[in-house]
């Protein structure tokens, strides 16, 4: 039993390889040589898709190890076998097990006759199966497949449910459109072409993108989320009673650059827009008058690590 399991690890090594070139098929090293790069890339593919971690001299003493007779804890392989598509590692096992040894058997000997006929047989199927091939590619490349994307927060490794999430998609053909995430923090859509660049924007939160290939479809991909923590501090302090309003202002002066250009988008009609200076905005977020305050950040960009620029709308 002991054996057998070894057999399946080194098997749940091939599968590993195998679903981290999807993602990525340029990179045509085998598992064995993975080095640094790739081990990186490996890491930061598991956080996303099962937010599991695997330290590099855990890689190298059980991956990298050809001839390793010893098992990793039942917490890593779980973790493992569920990057390839198993909810446990027994599961994986058990799939295994039921594959059929493979067996060499020798060849009949056949008469020269016998063996032109095979070979022209062959030659006549070969030829059918390029024929049918062709038309199965052009359908597979013309096909739109279904991808789903899930975001969770970096820190809380929850899904991000609190802000809406807009996805900018590019197909490298210079084609752009948008569409947003539901309130589970997950968005379908169908993908036309090998690739696609997404950038993943959302209040709260630093703007992220990645790519999705067609490989990618029939099964669900995480992304991380970063929060935005300026950000958010401005919308605590617009919400919150100010007691210490001194200490408050010189926690904005202190994050907001001289020449930050603040703009609010009003909601009036749904069109206007109003501009504020540094000094103007602190005001807003630091006077005792409720209706200057509860205001949504919509957009903020950052310079040497501080606020220049503020999009915002103020709730009622």
């Amino acid at each position: 039993m002991a054996t057998a399991k070894i057999l399946h690890f080194q098997s749940l090594k091939n599968a590993i390889e195998e679903q981290f070139r999807l993602v990525y098929p340029d990179i045509e090293a085998r598992i064995l040589d993975w080095k640094g790069k790739e081990i990186k890339l490996f890491q930061e593919q598991l956080s996303e898709k099962v937010g599991g971690y695997i330290s590099e001299k855990w890689f190298y003493t059980h991956i990298k190890n050809p001839n390793n007779t010893k098992l990793p804890r039942i917490d890593m392989l779980n973790m493992l076998a569920s990057y390839v598509g198993f909810d446990s590692w027994e599961l994986y096992c058990e799939q295994e097990a039921l594959k059929p040894p493979s067996v060499k058997q020798e060849a009949p000997k056949v008469s020269k006759q016998r063996r032109q006929v095979v070979k022209k047989s062959w030659l006549y199927i070969l030829v059918l199966l390029l024929g049918v091939g062709g038309a199965l590619s052009f359908i597979f490349l013309n096909k739109k497949e279904a991808v789903t994307i899930c975001f969770i927060d970096s820190y809380t490794k929850k899904p991000v449910t609190t802000a809406p999430i807009e996805l900018i998609l590019n197909d490298n053909k210079r084609n752009e459109n948008s569409i947003f995430a539901d309130s589970t923090g997950c968005v379908s859509w169908l993908l036309n072409g090998k690739k696609m660049t997404v950038l993943a924007k959302a209040p709260y939160y630093k703007p992220k993108a990645f790519d999705i290939y067609t490989t990618t479809h029939g099964e669900n991909r995480f992304i991380t989320l970063e929060p935005d923590d300026y950000a958010m501090m401005l919308h605590y302090f617009s919400t919150t009673k100010v007691e210490d309003w001194k200490r408050r202002r010189s926690q904005l002066d202190e994050i907001i650059a001289d020449h930050a250009k603040i703009i609010q988008v009003l909601e009036v009609d749904g069109v206007g827009m109003e501009l504020y200076n540094k000094d103007e905005f602190i005001n807003k977020l630091t006077l005792p008058i409720s209706s200057l305050r509860n205001i949504e950040i919509l957009h903020t960009e950052y310079e040497d690590g501080k606020i220049v620029f503020v999009r915002f709308v103020q709730k009622n």
